[in-house]
């Protein structure tokens, strides 16, 4: 498997996404993930393929132990300028593929940072941060949900992603493998133009069960979105709850929400940038 993502995840990929995180999104996804976990600082935690630290910071300035870990130094170089300087926070560049520290509390893989690898190497980068894990720790995994995608199914589509930036797409679903294969072209208003393949393996929520299960870990809860939306076949995104065995219920009643009769409109497709 070539290593795309490395040139994929720089400048362009984040000039795409910036409108859709803002900060009034990652502290309700934040606010979300804490109160269904239950954990308060200065518990540890591992925040992998964190990017420009747009949660790792909201989780240091709280008073959390926070490790972020991503292969792009200029992101990490943002998300240290971000977070304050009193806080209990180390950014560092790696391979998410290699847990590091711990034991954790809580694991984080969030906005799509998942699937970019073989299938062994994906089940390989679940094992080694599970394996981090503190007994009774959680482990959210954050992705595209792949009935969406494949209901809605666009060969091609463009979309505007700022008025200087428009992203074409051009997609092929493998269903033999599972990936989803997506030509991007960045155009800029200047005339600039930068072109990517990216492939992703898009995971069912079963699939993600056995994962977590290889891992040592039960799945808690399936959510439509990081802020609590059922899970459906037009869910926006799959949000899976993991945990690892062997420790007390820490007094959060965490319901599965997995819903297989959808109600949720359909979002604009920008979501799965």
């Amino acid at each position: 498997m070539d290593e795309w993502y490395r040139a994929y995840y720089r400048t362009h990929y984040a000039d795409s996404v910036r409108h859709l995180l803002t900060g009034e999104r990652s502290l309700a996804e934040i606010e979300f993930i804490l109160r269904l976990t239950g954990l308060k600082p200065p518990v540890p935690i591992a925040d992998v393929a964190c990017g420009e630290g747009r949660h790792a910071a909201i989780l240091a300035a709280r008073g959390f132990r926070l490790l972020g870990v991503d292969q792009n130094a200029d992101f990490l170089a943002r998300a240290r300028a971000t977070t304050p300087t009193s806080a209990h926070a180390e950014f560092v560049v790696g391979d998410m593929r290699e847990a590091v520290g711990g034991p954790y509390e809580l694991v984080l893989s969030l906005f799509h940072s998942f699937g970019f690898f073989s299938d062994a190497d994906n089940a390989r980068m679940v094992r080694a941060w599970g394996e981090r894990l503190a007994p009774g720790g959680y482990f959210v995994l954050d992705i595209w949900n792949r009935d969406r995608i494949l209901r809605h199914f666009q060969p091609e589509r463009t979309w505007q992603a700022s008025p200087e930036l428009r992203v074409t797409e051009r997609s092929v679903f493998d269903a033999l493998s599972g990936r989803l294969a997506i030509h991007y072209v960045y155009a800029y208003a200047e005339g600039r133009q930068h072109s990517y393949d990216a492939s992703f393996r898009l995971y069912t929520p079963p699939e993600i069960r056995d994962l977590f299960h290889a891992a040592g870990m039960t799945i808690s809860a399936v959510y439509g979105s990081l802020t609590g939306d059922p899970y459906g076949l037009d869910a926006p995104r799959c949000v899976a709850f993991g945990r690892k065995a062997g420790r007390a219920s820490l007094g959060v009643d965490v319901p599965g929400r997995v819903e297989t009769n959808p109600r949720m409109p359909v979002v604009g497709d920008e979501e799965r940038a």
